[in-house]
């Protein structure tokens, strides 16, 4: 396995790795529970928390790849429509004042 650098329009978190991150929040205490470290209310308590903490980073994620991608498409869009703009040849066309 390589590591590469995400694609401009492509999530910084895969979904390989938003899945081994929602499993590990959901394991990680249950697993401490099974081990007698945690109670059953703080385990449950710790997956609320561990959720609470990774949802925003990880929607934020996707929010900001998304406004990436918006912003090429608008650019592109814009490129486009100052090509269609241009006055069409062989046509004579009267002045402003007339």
């Amino acid at each position: 396995m390589t590591l590469t650098r995400p694609q401009p329009n492509e999530d910084r978190i895969g979904y390989a790795l938003r899945l081994t991150l929602y499993a590990t929040c959901a394991v990680l205490p249950f697993g401490a529970l099974a081990l007698g470290q945690l109670t059953g209310e703080e385990a449950v308590a710790a997956v609320v928390t561990l959720f609470a903490a990774l949802g925003p980073v990880v929607a934020l994620s996707r929010a900001t790849t998304e406004k990436q991608v918006e912003r090429e498409a608008y650019a592109v869009g814009l490129e486009h429509g100052f090509e269609a703009d241009e006055p069409p040849h062989g046509r004579h066309r009267l002045d402003e004042g007339q």
